[in-house]
């Protein structure tokens, strides 16, 4: 069994462009979760969108995390996924399309062992 190291809320949202549903990028979104606890809030403001927070997320789940985000984004390009960052390690951005609209350096190096996989 895998001991818990103590660390940071990871924050995430899934947002559908204007007239695309959020069904199939959900249904996938729940593969990418795997069985991690995560706290779910379903938002249909504006666009629909699912706010998730994953408590004591360790740096290695943080990093397989947003490379699954990443793929995520990828698989459905009318979706955008907004990261809150990590701790202090990491700013907010945003993925679009399989990028990092801002601070993709930080990001490819900081889940540089989980985007090999």
């Amino acid at each position: 069994m895998r001991s818990v190291v103590p660390g940071h809320p990871f924050v995430f949202q899934v947002r559908v462009a204007e007239g695309r549903g959020l069904r199939r990028a959900a249904d996938d979104l729940a593969d990418v979760l795997e069985d991690r606890p995560v706290q779910i809030t379903y938002a249909n403001q504006g666009a629909p969108a699912i706010l998730g927070v994953v408590e004591d997320c360790t740096q290695s789940d943080a990093e397989h995390l947003i490379g699954r985000l990443q793929r995520l984004s990828v698989a459905h390009p009318y979706v955008k996924v907004t990261l809150a960052g990590y701790g202090t390690d990491l700013p907010p951005t945003v993925l679009e399309d399989g990028r990092f609209t801002l601070f993709g350096d930080r990001y490819r190096g900081f889940c540089e062992p989980d985007m090999r996989r």
